[in-house]
């Protein structure tokens, strides 16, 4: 369990409406639409849900999905695979950015190195999609929308066995292009992943550091948009 202290210096905004908008899919046959007419089951995450869920990594907030599953081969940070209503790792497609990654020899996607500081919006779609993305969505699609603040903010987060994360960012929107840019860090001193009668049992916590950088460009250029990501 990990507790999120944040604070954001932005711009006054108009008061919210009450109205309330449906979720918005794009990942289930590739065009934006309501949630609710898509034919496939789908669930989205917004970043408000990811900041409230007090999650300690991306794993542990995708484990509370229906039909999601992992199998990690240690502690946080260690290789994950990640199956959907019970498919092959290798056919869930995950797109980041509307980008499929996957590696080359696997087909796997090393989700656990991502930090949620830095997403947005998860869309998760469950079944074959395999007409509208290929044979990788076989299982379904879990697409990614990173996070692109927008003037500055930064976030604390504090949970146990010694995890402590940290970060920032800051970014501008306007009219012909956009700026962002986050960075951030998390140590986590963990427990020991092996059991004592287990073979070659090794006491020693089995700990994880990360750092992490995120930057998001773009300029309007006529009827052309120049993006570049990293």
């Amino acid at each position: 369990m990990s507790v999120i202290l944040a604070a954001a210096w932005l711009a006054a905004t108009p008061a919210a409406t009450p109205d309330t908008l449906d979720a918005i899919t794009v990942s289930a046959s590739r065009r934006a639409q309501p949630v609710r007419e898509a034919l496939a089951s789908v669930s989205v995450i917004e970043r408000a849900q990811i900041d409230r869920s007090q999650a300690s990594d991306l794993l542990e907030l995708l484990r509370r999905e229906v039909g999601l599953d992992f199998a990690r081969t240690g502690g946080t940070g260690q290789t994950t695979s990640l199956f959907l209503r019970g498919t092959n790792s290798n056919h869930l497609l995950v797109l980041i950015d509307g980008i499929r990654v996957a590696s080359s020899n696997t087909g796997a996607v090393a989700l656990e190195h991502l930090p949620l500081a830095q997403i947005e919006r998860i869309e998760i779609v469950r079944g074959p999609r395999a007409s509208y993305w290929g044979s990788d969505a076989i299982g379904g699609v879990l697409a990614i929308t990173t996070h692109q603040p927008e003037g500055p903010e930064a976030a604390l987060r504090v949970g146990s066995e010694g995890r402590l994360g940290l970060s920032a960012g800051w970014g501008v929107r306007q009219a012909d292009g956009h700026f962002s840019l986050t960075v951030g860090g998390e140590d986590y001193d963990g427990f020991s992943a092996q059991t004592p009668d287990g073979f070659a049992y090794d006491p020693d916590d089995d700990g994880y550091r990360r750092r992490h950088l995120s930057l998001h460009a773009g300029r309007q250029l006529g009827s052309q948009q120049l993006s570049l990501s990293v």
